[in-house]
C-alpha cells in the first residue's frame, strides 16, 4: 500500500504534531490560534505547500491575506509558490480594478489634513469651537477659551484631535451609516458628557464623507465595502478554493464582510491565523468578538490551537500568561516552552527625581555587558 505522502518540514524547520495536524486538516471554516513564537507563520507556509503539493490545489485557487505590506511581503518572500497574497486594501484594489470602475485613492493621511484645518480654520467658520471647549471642561476641568487651550494646553488638545481621528476610524472602520450615527447623537442627552465630543466627531466626518464624494474617492475603508458590493452584484472572477488570513485577530467588521462575499461566491474553504492576546489595532475598528466567536460567524467550524513557543523561555511565559488570563474575554490557552531561564524579569527602582540618571546608569550597564537581547519596559 502506497504511503500518504506528507508535509515534514518546511523551509529546513521540522515541523511539531500541532502544526502537521492544522496544515493537514480539512476543515470547511478553521481557527487556528497561534501563541505568541509558535511558528504561525511557518504553519501557513506549510498549509500552503501541502494543498499545491499534496492535495495537488493550483497556486491560483490559494488566496492568502495579511494585514499589513510588512507581513504580506514576509510571506511572499517565504511561501515559494506564485499564490495571490494581499492586504485587505490591496485585494479590494485588485476586484475594483478587475471591473474596470474608475475611481481616485484617497491620500492615507486625508482624514489628518482635513482634521488638522478644521481645528485651524474651519471650526471659526462653522462656530464650533464651543464644543471641545464644553468637552475638555466636563472631562479635564479646565476653564479657558478654545483659543486658550491650544496654547496652554498644546498636548491635551493633541490628545483630543486623535481622539476624535480614531473615532472616526472605527466608525468607518465598521461601516456605520451617517443618518444612524446622527439619530444616535440626536437621542443623547445634553447632560451626557461626550455628547459635545460627538458632535464634533459627527461633523467632521460628515465632511470627510463630502470630501471623498466630491473628488469621487475611496479611502481604504470604502475600497473594502465598494469591493464587497462588487462581490455581492457580479461575484469575483478568480477562482480560490482555499483562504488564508493571517494577523485574523485584527479582523474589522468590512473586512469580515468582504471574506463572507468571497466565501459565498466561491465556496473557498477558509483558514485563519491569529492570537486573540496580540490584538492591537483597536483604533481601525478591530472586532476581537469575530476571532473569539468564530463559530457565530461561520457554519461548520473547527479550532485548532499551536501550543509550544519556541521564542520565550518557561518563566516568562509563566508570568506573562497569569497576567494576560485576567483578562476573561479571550480563548484560553497555556503554552509550553523547553527553553529556561531562571530570573527572566529583572525589576528596576528608582524615584522620579533621580529617573534620568539611574535610567543612564541602566542602559550604560547593559552595554557594557552587551546584553542586547533585554528589553526594558
Amino acid at each position: 500500500m502506497k504511503k500518504k505522502k506528507e508535509i515534514e518540514e518546511v523551509n529546513g524547520v521540522k515541523l511539531d504534531s500541532y502544526q502537521k495536524e492544522i496544515i493537514e486538516d480539512n476543515s470547511q471554516n478553521l481557527l487556528v490560534v497561534a501563541g505568541a513564537g509558535s511558528g504561525k507563520t511557518l504553519t501557513i507556509i506549510g498549509k500552503i505547500k501541502y494543498l499545491v503539493e499534496v492535495k495537488k490545489v493550483k497556486p491560483k485557487e490559494i488566496l492568502c491575506i495579511s494585514f499589513t505590506n510588512e507581513t504580506v511581503n514576509n510571506l511572499i518572500n517565504k511561501v515559494g509558490y506564485d499564490v495571490d497574497c494581499f492586504t485587505f486594501h490591496k485585494l479590494s484594489l485588485e476586484i475594483i480594478r478587475s471591473y474596470k470602475l474608475g475611481y481616485n485613492v484617497a491620500p492615507d493621511d486625508l482624514l489628518e489634513y482635513l482634521c488638522s484645518e478644521y481645528f485651524s480654520t474651519l471650526i471659526y467658520i462653522y462656530n464650533y469651537q464651543k464644543y471641545v471647549v464644553d468637552y475638555l471642561k466636563e472631562n479635564f476641568k479646565i476653564k479657558y477659551t478654545y483659543d486658550e487651550i491650544r496654547l496652554l494646553y498644546p498636548e491635551l488638545f493633541e490628545n483630543y484631535i486623535d481622539s476624535v481621528i480614531n473615532f472616526i476610524r472605527k466608525i468607518k472602520g465598521n461601516n456605520h451609516n451617517i443618518d444612524n450615527f446622527h439619530k444616535y447623537i440626536s437621542k443623547t442627552k445634553f447632560s451626557d458628557k461626550n455628547k459635545s465630543f460627538l458632535i464634533i466627531v459627527f461633523h467632521i466626518y460628515k465632511l470627510y464623507l463630502e470630501e471623498l464624494s466630491s473628488t469621487y474617492s475611496l479611502d481604504f475603508d470604502d475600497m473594502i465595502t465598494v469591493a464587497t458590493e462588487y462581490v455581492h452584484k457580479w461575484g469575483i472572477k478568480a477562482k480560490y478554493k482555499h483562504i488564508i488570513i493571517d494577523e485574523y485577530q485584527d479582523t474589522s467588521l468590512v473586512r469580515f464582510k468582504l471574506i463572507k462575499a468571497i466565501i459565498e461566491a466561491t465556496n473557498a474553504k477558509l483558514m485563519c491565523v491569529g492570537d486573540d492576546y496580540q490584538s492591537i489595532y483597536g483604533f481601525s475598528g478591530t472586532t476581537l468578538d469575530l476571532f473569539v466567536n468564530f463559530n457565530k460567524y461561520f457554519e461548520e467550524t473547527k479550532i485548532l490551537k499551536i501550543i509550544n513557543n519556541y521564542r520565550n523561555p518557561y518563566q516568562l511565559l509563566k508570568i506573562s500568561t497569569k497576567f494576560i488570563n485576567k483578562n476573561h474575554y479571550q480563548i484560553k490557552k497555556y503554552l509550553r516552552a523547553t527553553k529556561l531561564l531562571t530570573y527572566p524579569i529583572k525589576i528596576v527602582y528608582y524615584s522620579n527625581a533621580s529617573y534620568k540618571y539611574k535610567f543612564n546608569l541602566l542602559l550604560e550597564y547593559l552595554y557594557q555587558h552587551n546584553m542586547k537581547d533585554v528589553l526594558i519596559l
